[in-house]
């Protein structure tokens, strides 16, 4: 992640947008802020997927440090497939608990979760 440090505020917006939101939410975390992406999963509840054009869209633009969404219903522990998404798109992940509300950040090449709470 280089020097960019979490910023408090980052994670009180992925919070508020998971917590409005009865399905998975999922986004970026750029050098200039959060961005939310839409679910476009058939089962947005328990997965989440992205539109490739939007997430190449500020890929290209921004300064994207990590990927970020929710469990709806789960814990903030990453499933095998979070783990598999991260580590193809090659970027850290941070996972909020709606339930717990906990995060866990996490680096798929290191698999050393950090969890956390706010």
């Amino acid at each position: 992640m280089g020097s960019h440090q979490l910023k408090l505020s980052d994670l009180d917006k992925i919070k508020k947008i998971s917590l409005k939101n009865p399905i998975e939410s999922c986004g970026l975390v750029c050098s200039e802020g959060v961005y939310e992406l839409k679910n476009t999963a058939i089962n947005p509840c328990c997965f989440f997927e992205v539109d490739p054009q939007e997430y190449f869209d500020i890929f290209i633009s921004k300064k994207v440090l990590f990927f970020w969404h929710s469990h709806v219903f789960g814990s903030e522990k990453p499933s095998d497939c979070d783990v598999a998404a991260s580590k193809e798109v090659n970027l850290p992940s941070l996972i909020y608990s709606s339930i717990n509300n906990k995060f866990c950040f996490f680096n798929a090449e290191l698999i050393k979760p950090v969890y956390f709470c706010i």
